[in-house]
């Protein structure tokens, strides 16, 4: 599956490689998506306006009815209370960002806006990514990434 999506954005939208850092499947296991996107901070392709600014993780399979599996969100919940810290945040608070523009761009190139430190791609695009369903999950991702965090003092531990 990961090969096909690799082979879908360098060969079908031009890209050098995957345009998500990482991506997780239904049991929990955690990919390297692009070329060095899992320990350094490699600038993805996953949401157009401010990819230089975020890290992109993708959730393999459709999520607009069905939840992500548990084992998903423990997958996911571990990438990103490892990742968070390592570029000196905690996902509590607002992230600014600045929106370099685009054609799927919700705002328009400048224009400076507050959302969460994890948020699905469709708060800052036009589409449905992740899904309505997985959507409905992110407020509890953030609580359990927060709560992780703060118990470990930062880290996966």
């Amino acid at each position: 599956m990961i090969l096909g999506i690799c082979r879908f954005h360098r060969n079908s939208n031009g890209w050098n490689d995957i345009g998500y850092n990482a991506l997780v499947d239904r049991f929990g296991n955690i990919y390297e998506g692009r070329g060095g996107g899992l320990g350094r901070a490699v600038i993805g392709a996953h949401t157009q306006s401010v990819n230089a600014q975020t890290t992109g993780v993708a959730v393999l399979g459709t999520h607009t009815e069905d939840p992500v599996s548990r084992q998903a969100m423990k997958g996911l919940v571990k990438w990103l209370v490892w990742k968070l810290p390592e570029h000196g945040q905690d996902g509590t608070g607002k992230a600014r960002l600045v929106s370099a523009g685009g054609d799927s761009a919700r705002y328009p190139a400048g224009e400076k806006f507050k959302t969460h430190r994890i948020i699905g791609h469709r708060v800052t695009n036009f589409t449905a990514c992740p899904g309505d369903a997985l959507f409905g999950q992110l407020p509890t991702l953030r609580k359990k990434v927060i709560r992780r965090i703060t118990d470990t003092g930062g880290g996966v531990g």
